[in-house]
């Protein structure tokens, strides 16, 4: 009750009934947290500008850097989820959840560029999302690929499976564990 007493007293909005666990903390410019949130011990959160959507749970452990921060309402998200800008922070480094999405415990999100997830989407336990490739690419004397990455409405994501940077995952489809998503993918499909 006191953390949140600092955050109103800091000019930040807080709604009614959140829960902000013990070791959990969120540093930003510009805080608004709907009702019926619950932010789990030991979770970090930080960004310029952090919105919290109603009736969305954020688990333990968990880590979230970005330039901008947008959870959608009715969000479940998992235990040691991490959300960070490897990569870089650029001004697109935002990282924005519509309603009713699923973040399974121990997925890894980069967001060196944009990552929008649509409603209803679900990424599964130790899923991944890169935003950029790996660096040492520069040093063989390749291009480093930046680009975001939009997975669509009612889409699933498999346990474990990989989408790489410049990736949209259109309207309704799954991607099938251990996969390694290196182009868009079409409404509908698996």
């Amino acid at each position: 009750k006191e953390k949140i007493e600092k955050y109103k007293s800091n000019g930040h909005k807080v709604g009614k009934n959140v829960i902000i666990l013990k070791g959990a903390v969120l540093i930003g410019n510009k805080i608004e947290i709907k009702d019926n949130v619950s932010i789990g011990a030991g979770t970090y959160i930080e960004s310029p500008e952090i919105h919290i959507g109603a009736n969305t749970t954020i688990g333990n452990d968990c880590e979230f850097v970005s330039s901008r921060i947008r959870i959608g309402e009715y969000n479940k998200i998992s235990n040691k989820v991490c959300v960070d800008i490897s990569g870089g922070r650029f001004p697109d480094s935002n990282f924005m959840t519509g309603k009713g999405c699923l973040i399974a415990s121990e997925t890894y999100i980069n967001v060196c560029r944009q990552v929008k997830i649509g409603q209803n989407v679900a990424l599964s336990p130790k899923s991944m999302v890169y935003t950029h490739s790996y660096w040492q690419s520069v040093l063989d004397g390749y291009t480093a690929t930046f680009g975001p990455v939009t997975i669509e409405d009612n889409s699933w994501v498999g346990s474990m499976a990989q989408i790489l940077p410049n990736i949209t995952v259109r309207t309704g489809s799954i991607i099938v564990s251990n996969s390694l998503v290196t182009g868009d993918v079409k409404p509908f499909t698996m």
